[in-house]
Order: C-alpha cells, then structure tokens, then sequence
C-alpha cells in the first residue's frame, strides 16, 4: 500500500519559485522535507529529500544545455549521482 500524505505546505522565495516543501502523514507528523536550488535564470538545479530524521533520503541534479536565448534546449537529471532522465527540446525562433 503506498504512503498517504495529509498536507503538503510549501515556502516560496520572493521570485515565487517553491524553496521548500513539507510533506505530513494522516497522523500529522512530518513525512519528508524537500528544499529546492535554483540557478541565476530560475531554472531548478538541485532538490534534496530528507526524512523527518534529517537524513537524506534523495537527492536530484538538474543540468541545462542552453540555445544562443538562454532557453534550455537538454536537461539531464541526475539521481545519486547517475543520469535517470534526459530530455531535449527543439526551439524554433521567428523573426
């Protein structure tokens, strides 16, 4: 049976870009914790899972592959470490 949450509070910084995000079992009792980076374009480039111990239970690495516009054009994400998804998109610019 999967795990059943009752809340999910979520902070923000003054960009409106979710920082951290709490998650609370049907008891009321922190579930997980996870705080999010962002990099100098606002693109997620970390986020970091905890259990109500403080240990870490996850971690995941975004990284961009930026076009000449400074959209992202590849985006690899890495768990542990490894490359678990990778995702590409094609921009087509008109003048």
């Amino acid at each position: 049976m999967g795990n059943w949450f009752s809340a999910i509070l979520n902070k923000y910084n003054d960009k409106d870009q979710i920082i951290e995000q709490k998650g609370y079992n049907t008891n009321g009792l922190l579930a997980f914790l996870i705080k999010f980076s962002y990099n100098h374009l606002g693109e997620c480039v970390e986020s970091v899972t905890t259990n109500p111990k403080g240990e870490q239970t996850s971690k995941l690495v975004q990284e961009y592959k930026l076009d000449d516009h400074n959209n992202w054009i590849k985006l690899t994400q890495y768990a542990e470490g490894k490359a678990t998804y990778i995702t590409e998109r094609t921009i087509e610019y008109y003048p």
